[in-house]
């Protein structure tokens, strides 16, 4: 379902390429200009990537310049081939040294094929209508934007395994790169949809869609160094590229695709892989809100008011913390609609689990190692389990919510791993309802089965007026619930 933010990606992916090298500044002449634009792209990708002598054109126009990037054709011999008219866009130098792109059209449609071991797959973009802008400071001393609006977006792809059709009525997107200290910018994203719609035929399985009348993105990179982006780009090419090209001339041979084996300069480029990711950024985070979704498939039909996903990363004290989030609101099922179970469908439901407590530099530390040897190094692992006893390793549960008809269940947690045989942890957990849960238990047939452990749940339990509560910890071995020892009911005891 990411398709629909595509519109947005050449924006962002123009802003982690600002600072680069030295791209465009002003120009006296279109030759000139051009020269920059090919050393820009050159420094960005490397020497894997053959751009030609003009890999963008450009034209001068009144008081800017035309520029146009043809894309069409194999990237290689990696069995990757790409069909589409050049990307265009008109440039105009600013007094300031900033640049002013208007009119920038993206090829559509837009087609790019690849090998696969069973066959060829497709991906094809169709953009109906196109506003895009941008304002782009590449000193990065000042503000840059980028801004877009897409009518009737279609993304479709196909292969021996499946097809998949993504659509939207308008996708808006707006991005900006805000400089901090030390040359690194942060990166902030937003992109809103209408009408999205994803269709899929998959193998052995079959019909399934997903619809929702509005999706909302929210995105941010956190102190990304545009100056670590180029070795990371020729890192991954170094790696990928060569793999790639193997895996087509076995395929246009006839061949199975060999098994992926790691060269020499493999390892070194993975070396460098994790070298310029290590400082990339300083965190990230992703937020994604589909509202009035529906489903449908071959186990049934399916709606949402709101559904919600997001993820974030960060190292404030140099220790990595890792967070998601997933929400649900207004659940409801066609299967169980006129059923007794319909009225228990949670209206509300919410997670946010954590992992954190590791140490940053020691565990890119063990990559670089890993990456370095192939993953032979016989003290990894003992290595690996020192960071986690070092940190101590934390697992959470931050927030739990979630209601079942008349009871309704909040919680939050976390476990400590030391060793493979040091855990500890503790969880508080409440139930507002449970009586009422117990009593619809003993009334409804279909929910008999749940009584027996109902009752026991509230057993254990203490009561604060109509809440249920469960303080529960797991100590040298020991599981209590609310200080009573429960540790003979855990398995294997």
């Amino acid at each position: 379902m990411r398709g629909w933010k595509r519109g947005g990606l050449p924006g962002l992916a123009l802003g982690v390429a600002l600072g680069i090298g030295a791209g465009p500044a002003r120009a006296a002449d279109a030759p000139a200009l051009e020269g920059q634009l090919h050393d820009w792209l050159a420094n960005l990708l490397g020497p894997r990537v053959d751009l030609g002598e003009r890999p963008v054109r450009a034209t001068a126009q009144g008081d800017g310049f035309a520029l146009a990037m043809p894309i069409a054709g194999p990237i290689g011999a990696t069995g990757i081939t790409i069909d589409g008219a050049p990307a265009t866009a008109t440039a105009r130098g600013l007094d300031d040294g900033r640049w002013t792109l208007d009119d920038i059209r993206l090829p559509s449609p837009l087609s790019v094929s690849a090998a696969t071991e069973k066959g060829r797959g497709t991906w094809t973009l169709t953009l109906q209508d196109q506003d895009n802008h941008a304002v782009i400071d590449p000193s990065l001393a000042t503000t840059s934007t980028w801004d877009s609006r897409i009518g009737g977006y279609s993304a479709r792809s196909q292969g021996p395994q499946g097809e998949q059709h993504t659509e939207a009525a308008h996708v808006v997107t707006h991005i900006t790169w805000q400089p901090v200290a030390d040359g690194r910018v942060d990166v902030t994203e937003t992109a809103s949809t209408d009408l999205l719609s994803s269709t899929s035929h998959v193998e052995k399985v079959g019909l399934v869609s997903l619809s929702a009348a509005h999706a909302r993105l929210d995105a941010h990179l956190d102190a990304l160094a545009p100056g670590r982006v180029p070795p990371l780009v020729h890192a991954v090419l170094d790696v990928v590229m060569p793999l790639m090209a193997s895996a087509s001339a076995a395929i246009a041979a006839g061949d199975k695709p060999p098994k992926p084996e790691m060269t020499p300069q493999m390892r070194t480029a993975l070396v460098a892989l994790v070298d310029a990711a290590g400082g990339l950024i300083g965190g990230f985070g992703e937020r994604v809100r589909l509202e009035d979704v529906h489903l449908q498939g071959p186990m049934g039909d399916g709606a949402l008011q709101a559904v919600e996903f997001g993820t974030s990363a960060a190292a404030p004290d140099g220790r990595l913390q890792l967070r998601m989030h997933i929400g649900l609101d207004g659940l409801d099922s066609a299967m169980l609609r006129d059923g007794p179970l319909h009225a228990y469908l949670p209206h509300h439901i919410a997670l946010t689990p954590r992992l954190s407590g590791v140490q940053a530099d020691r565990v890119l530390a063990l990559l670089r190692r890993a990456a370095a040897t192939g993953g032979e190094d016989p003290t990894l692992e003992s290595d690996a389990e020192a960071i986690v006893h070092d940190g101590p390793l934390a697992i959470g549960l931050d927030t739990l919510t979630a209601d079942f008809g008349p009871a309704t269940l909040t919680g939050s947690g976390e476990m400590r791993v030391l060793g493979r045989d040091e855990i500890s942890g503790h969880a508080h957990v409440q139930v507002t309802g449970l009586n009422d849960l117990i009593h619809d238990a003993q009334t409804v047939p279909m929910l008999r089965q749940a009584e027996p452990g109902l009752i026991f749940l509230k057993g254990i339990g203490s009561t604060e007026g109509t809440t249920t509560v469960w303080d529960i910890a797991y100590i040298d071995g020991k599981l209590t619930v609310n200080g009573t020892d429960m540790s003979q009911m855990m398995p294997g005891k």
